[in-house]
């Protein structure tokens, strides 16, 4: 096969060796929160769905390490600390996170 051309294959990988610590952190969010939920005997859609956004959530996060001056390489940890924690746990920690923001710049 020699009209075949192979860059393409070689910057996929190249994207993929990269950007690892990112996609590994994203992984593992889903496969923790989908363990998490098959374990607390969660039924249907809700744990896919809750896997899944926590893997968004640990890819977004991921994503903001170089913002906070933080190596790449914490992309897993934060990754599986967003999985075993959950989207709900997350939600109620930022609602009441921007709550006491909200409530300090009032007084």
């Amino acid at each position: 096969m020699p009209y075949k051309n192979n860059d393409f294959f070689a910057s996929v990988i190249d994207w993929l060796y990269q950007n690892y610590p990112l996609i590994y952190g994203a992984i593992l969010a889903v496969l923790i929160a989908y363990v998490r939920l098959v374990y607390d005997g969660v039924d249907g859609r809700k744990k896919w769905i809750e896997a899944i956004l926590c893997g968004a959530l640990a890819l977004a996060a991921s994503s903001a390490l170089d913002y906070f001056g933080l190596p790449q390489s914490l992309s897993p940890f934060i990754g599986g600390m967003i999985g075993f924690l959950g989207v709900e746990k997350l939600r109620a920690f930022s609602m009441a996170f921007f709550e006491r923001r909200s409530k300090g710049n009032k007084e």
